[in-house]
Order: C-alpha cells, then structure tokens, then sequence
C-alpha cells in the first residue's frame, strides 16, 4: 500500500513540476516580448512548505504559551503549601516559628532553593 501511495506521489510531483515549468517558460517568453523585469516565480510546494513552518510555529507558540504561562505560578503555589508544612513542623517541635525563612532550610540540600521564586 505505501508503494502504491509513493508511486503516485511520485506521478503527482512530476506532473505539477512539468506543470509549473510550462508556465515559467510562458511567463518568461511574455516577459521577454513586452521588455518587462522577470518577476519572481516560486514552486507551489514551497509555498505548501512555507505555510506548513508558519502554521507549525504558531501552534506550538500558542501551545507553549497556554501550557507554560502557569507553570511558574503552580510551582510557587507548591512551594508555599511546602514551606507552610515545615513551618507548622518547626512551630510543633520548638513552639515558635522560626524568624527567617532562611532558618528552615537548616542546611539540608533538599531544601536549598524552597524559598526561591519561580
């Protein structure tokens, strides 16, 4: 089935070439009889090409833009509901809160950045 598919593919793309060459040479030849500039002629499929880019990167901007814009606030969220728990700990175990924020990350590696902003 995908030989078949190929094959006329293949036929397909020969035929819109030649299709395309026929009409570049008719424009060449109106140009050069009326002493006109050679205007730029582009194959379709490039054209298919450049539409296809410009589509693929807009979806994946907008995709990249309602994916990602709350990535920063759910992870702050996240870290807030963490320090809360360990600061109920602290408050538990020595019956204050400690000062600083700084305090409770008690050189322990895990916690190194838990009061960093995202």
């Amino acid at each position: 089935m995908g030989d078949l598919f190929n094959v006329i593919a293949d036929f397909f793309l020969i035929f819109d070439k030649s299709r395309f060459d026929r009409k570049k040479k008719e424009r060449r030849q109106y140009e050069k009889e009326n002493n006109l500039p050679k205007k730029v002629m582009i194959y379709p499929l490039w054209i298919l090409f450049g539409i296809l880019i410009l589509l693929l990167l807009t979806l994946r901007t907008t995709n990249g833009y309602f994916n990602y814009s709350k990535k920063g606030i759910n992870r702050t969220k996240k870290k807030m509901v963490q320090i809360q728990k360990i600061l109920e700990e602290e408050k538990e175990s020595t019956g204050k809160y400690p000062e600083y924020l700084i305090e409770i990350e008690r050189n322990n590696p895990l916690r190194k950045n838990i009061i960093l902003d995202y």
